[in-house]
């Protein structure tokens, strides 16, 4: 199911979670972390975008209204849901991804 889905610099974040308790994280459709959690957890991975090397951050939990999420790139805040600080961490893994297909898709956002 997806829980949210972030646009930034013509490059799409989705956030989902399966019924197995598993979150998974995609890069412009592409499979970036996948964990299993109970109450959260932090996702950090690195992509590039043109000439340079993009870390998000992304931590999954819960606050007083249900299930939240902060989303960080390179350290700056894109979308801040729980009052967790930006922690540095080792990306995954180091993916060169191409540039999105069509720029001219209509982006919106939505949470579930």
């Amino acid at each position: 199911m997806k829980v949210l889905s972030v646009y930034y610099n013509g490059n799409e974040i989705t956030i989902r979670n399966n019924m197995l308790g598993q979150e998974i994280i995609l890069y412009n459709g592409t499979e970036m972390c996948r964990k299993a959690s109970l109450f959260g957890r932090t996702h950090c991975f690195e992509v590039q975008e043109g000439n340079e090397f993009v870390e998000y951050l992304i931590k999954i939990g819960y606050n007083s209204w249900g299930l939240s999420m902060n989303v960080w790139r390179n350290g700056e805040p894109i979308v801040k849901g729980l009052g967790a600080t930006y922690e540095r961490c080792r990306p995954e893994r180091r993916h060169q991804m191409p540039p999105p297909a069509d720029s001219s898709r209509s982006y919106h956002q939505d949470l579930v």
